[in-house]
């Protein structure tokens, strides 16, 4: 059995050396580097898989940065290199670390996936400072992860994983020597992630990035004036003051308490983060949009500079209840990946970064009971890293909160082909009466004009980011104009993104905006309210759109935040252009803009509408239709005639296999595995396996797992066998 070892290993050698000669030498020289080094704590079962604690160093950076970066790998009962498994890569929200994610992790190994679960670089007991999943430093760490999964033989560790399942060839075609068949799975800042992943390294065979963004510098400082489909803002925004400032100190406080973990790497100069958002981040918040060089940081962080990288399927998810990352974030990311032909599905969930609990139903990180993104997650890891032919729906699907129902909430979800849903917008006109109308005719001339406050204090109240609450609408006389219109004669179900024209006469904008650039530039915040009959007004999403006047007076599209909302019959919609907003920066001088209507080039307000009878329900995983049925593949050969002795195992194989032995002997009550051993023969015949030691006197039994290349695994357990 030795001789035939040496044989196979001397064999795999020259077969690598015969691949360079022949051309692989490139795919050689790309391999993606694998970890430093490794420590690795103790295995401890846990039901149906196993948790073992690690500590990896990793590269994380320029100038030969490394980084300390804790994990936890979770391996299925039963996966063996026979019996090899796919994997998952996990990592945390920003704030969170490896605990964030351990439900998820022990569900899916339950389930058979390996899934390593890790800290981001900077958070939990993780070194290195937070760079926004920079894919240079983030993304590089997790690089290094999937090569660790592959095999690749990393210093401190007993012997490389050979128990997660391996590709011949990475999405660009090319063969590499640690190819992991692995998905990503993680929400917000654990979404950002995987994109910075999969720019670089064509081994990873999927991604599930939930709640997250795609351009950092229009979460951050939006501006939704003229954005097209996507929503990279045309300049330097308006800051969402709350969100920006309580993240920035979260990631202060956050290095500090990363003393103990890596003082050099992860606290000193700036406490938490890569000095370059520090030094711009103080800036911004100074000037209330983003700096040049903080735009470049966070430009570099957004995937929607590399989009054209990301060519694996992709299931987005993205909430509603978000004004951190919002619909449209989702929507800028799927057209982009629909355009270039990457395999895409959009969920819209109810929950998000202003609501962080999903409805009942909807997904439970525990899988304790059905629920339709729970189903919608398995199915879609299952058909892509498993081979389930089982293919899920590449369709939008959206949470109508409208919709009773119990348990799984799927009834409450509906599904379109693809965004939008809405077969068409309903249009409706800005008056200069103060009025919303579907009548042309009806629409007046006028230049109704409000106030912007000094410094961008707020000029009302709307809900407050960061508490997950709503709150009633308000705005002090003279700061805002809005337009009503009549009470809806039906329901209006209204599912995408809302857009209107606007033309705002600029006022001191006109003067300071071509001086100083965007900080001299006017901002308005638009909303659409829903008003009930009593006149109480609900913010739907609690979504406001932050524009930047024109300095030359043209018109302007704004896009509104996507919603998924029902204005109910006798409700009024109520379109609101204000001064200021208790959650931005907004405009520095106080100055007066009038909104200009003019019935020959009206301002319009489009709503992207569902019909009822357009809200299909949804599509669960399933072979397509005319798909021939999945062949059935052969049994591996038959073991027959196993003998045991005290110092020997013996079968007669069928043909060539792989075959994993394993001797039990009968303890109490209990078989208890005490030798296994793992054998290759080459061809039909009697197979023997020697043991080291021999058994002493007993009852025993063997398993023996018979596999090979292209066939169902064959497993053989004697009767009890008494040695005397």
């Amino acid at each position: 059995m030795q001789a035939r070892s040496v044989v196979r290993r001397t064999a795999a050698l020259v077969t690598i050396a015969v691949a360079g000669s022949a051309g692989a030498s490139a795919a050689r020289a790309a391999e993606p580097p694998a970890p430093l080094r490794v420590v690795a704590g103790k295995a401890s079962p846990a039901g149906r898989h196993s948790v073992q604690p690690l500590t990896f160093t990793v590269r994380g950076g320029p100038n030969g940065l490394t980084c300390p970066v804790e994990a936890e790998l979770y391996r299925p009962a039963g996966a063996t290199a026979a019996a090899p498994v796919p994997a998952i890569i996990t990592t945390n929200g920003f704030g969170g670390n490896v605990a964030g994610q351990r439900k998820f992790a022990r569900s899916f190994a339950d389930r058979g996936y390996a899934v390593l679960n890790y800290s981001g670089l900077g958070w939990g007991r993780s070194g290195c400072k937070i760079a926004l999943d920079d894919p240079d430093r983030d993304g590089l760490a997790a690089r290094q992860l999937v090569s660790y999964l592959g095999g690749a033989r990393t210093p401190g560790q007993a012997t490389p994983i050979d128990w997660v399942r391996r590709d011949a060839k990475g999405h660009d075609g090319v063969a590499y020597a640690h190819d992991p068949r692995v998905g990503t799975f993680g929400g917000s800042y654990g979404g950002g992630f995987q994109f910075a992943a999969a720019k670089d390294d064509p081994r990873i065979d999927t991604l599930v990035p939930l709640i997250t963004w795609n351009d950092l510098r229009y979460s951050l400082s939006p501006d939704n004036g003229d954005l097209g489909d996507g929503v990279t803002p045309r300049s330097a925004g308006s800051l969402k003051t709350l969100w920006s400032v309580g993240f920035f100190a979260l990631g202060l406080v956050n290095g500090a308490q990363g003393i103990p973990v890596d003082l050099l790497g992860r606290t000193l100069v700036c406490p938490g983060f890569v000095e370059a958002i520090c030094a711009g981040a103080v800036l911004t918040v100074a000037q209330g949009s983003v700096t040049s060089g903080l735009a470049e940081t966070l430009q570099r962080s957004s995937v929607s500079s590399y989009i054209d990288r990301i060519r694996v399927p992709v299931l987005l998810g993205q909430g509603q209840a978000d004004n951190l990352f919002n619909l449209n974030e989702s929507l800028a990311t799927y057209r982009a990946l629909r355009r270039q032909g990457t395999p895409v599905k959009l969920i819209w969930h109810s929950w998000g970064h202003n609501h962080g609990r999903a409805r009942p139903g909807e997904w439970d990180e525990a899988y304790r009971s059905p629920t339709y993104e729970g189903t919608a997650f398995l199915e879609w890891f299952d058909h892509y890293l498993k081979d389930d032919p089982k293919a899920p729906s590449l369709d939008f699907t959206y949470f109508r909160d409208w919709v009773p129902y119990g348990g799984d909430a799927s009834p409450a979800y509906a599904r379109s082909e693809a965004y939008p849903a809405a077969p068409a917008t309903e249009d409706v006109q800005l008056s200069g009466d103060g009025r919303l109308t579907a009548d042309p005719a009806r629409v007046t001339a006028g230049a109704p004009t409000l106030m912007t406050t000094l410094l961008g204090l707020p000029t009302g109240t709307t809900s407050v980011d960061l508490v997950q609450e709503e709150s009633s609408n308000s705005n002090i006389p003279g700061t805002f104009v809005s337009f009503t219109g009549d009470p809806l004669p039906a329901d209006r179900d209204v599912v995408g993104v809302p857009t209107v024209d606007l033309r705002i006469d600029p006022g001191l904008g006109a003067l300071t905006g071509p001086l100083v650039g965007d900080p001299g530039q006017s901002t308005v915040y638009v909303r659409l309210d829903d008003v009930a009959p009593g006149g109480g007004s609900t913010l739907p999403g609690n979504q406001v759109s932050a524009v930047k006047v024109p300095v030359d007076g043209r018109s302007v599209r704004v896009s509104l935040p996507g919603i998924v909302h029902r204005f109910r019959a006798g409700h009024r919609l109520r379109l609101v252009v204000a001064g200021g907003d208790v959650n931005y920066r907004g405009s520095v001088l106080p100055t007066p803009l009038s909104i200009r209507i003019d019935p020959r080039s009206p301002s319009t307000l489009r709503l992207p509408v569902v019909p009822a009878a357009a809200q299909g329900p949804i599509v669960r995983a399933a072979v397509p239709a005319g798909a021939p049925a999945p062949a059935t593949r052969p049994r591996a050969p038959r073991a027959t005639a196993v003998r045991l002795t005290r110092r020997r195992v013996s079968a007669r194989l069928a043909g060539a296999a792989r075959v994993r032995t394993t001797v039990e002997r009968r303890v109490g009550r209990r078989w208890k595995t005490v030798r296994t051993a793992t054998v290759t023969v080459r061809r039909a015949g009697r197979a023997t396996v020697r043991l080291r030691r021999a058994l002493p006197a007993g009852r025993y039994r063997v398993r023996l797992r018979v596999t090979r290349s292209g066939t169902r695994a064959r497993t053989v357990t004697t009767k009890a066998l008494r040695l005397g």
